[in-house]
């Protein structure tokens, strides 16, 4: 029981914001939204809580049809983080707010 809750705290703590993290961190105007088992539809997102939009944009997608491999199911951990972005997004609300009025929309590349 401990190992296991050992395991979802290391979890949580390394995919801690990992929607924000990645939709900060760009030098052109896309963000690159991918996973090893989905495709996602979303073709733009906004800088404004473009975390948690990060987020959505993988939980709203179709699963990929892969091997039967032991691996963990992306929907679960992406729900997590949801609540995380929340946070990370807020804090960096008055940078974003400013890049959404200079440079508008995220384009989605796949």
């Amino acid at each position: 029981m401990k190992f296991r809750a050992f395991l979802v705290a290391a979890a949580v703590m390394t995919l801690s914001a990992c929607g924000t993290l990645n939709s900060l961190d760009n030098t052109q105007n896309t963000v690159d939204i991918h996973h090893s088992q989905v495709t996602t539809h979303c073709e733009e997102i906004s800088r404004v809580y473009s975390g948690v939009q990060y987020d959505l944009c993988l939980l709203n997608s179709k699963k990929k049809s892969s091997p039967a491999k032991l691996q963990l199911d992306p929907l679960w951990i992406t729900s997590v983080d949801v609540l995380f972005s929340f946070v990370a997004d807020t804090l960096a609300l008055p940078y974003t707010i400013y890049q959404q009025y200079e440079h508008g929309n995220l384009e989605v590349t796949k």
